[in-house]
């Protein structure tokens, strides 16, 4: 059996890609260039993944 698991943690969005640069939005949203795209559920008001919000979703 394999399996993959891994985590994206992250405590903000800011970047660039080919679309231009990135950064969080708010509700799970982020700006990627001049368009916004919804990467997470709408649960926080930061689009953040920390690792204590790992853990705690882990129990």
């Amino acid at each position: 059996m394999i399996i993959d698991a891994h985590a994206h943690i992250f405590p903000h969005v800011q970047g660039i890609n080919t679309d231009g640069p990135t950064r969080g939005a708010g509700y799970g949203r982020i700006w990627v260039g001049d368009q916004q795209v919804q990467l997470m559920p709408a649960l926080n008001e930061e689009t953040k993944f920390a690792s204590e919000m790992l853990i705690a979703g882990l129990g």
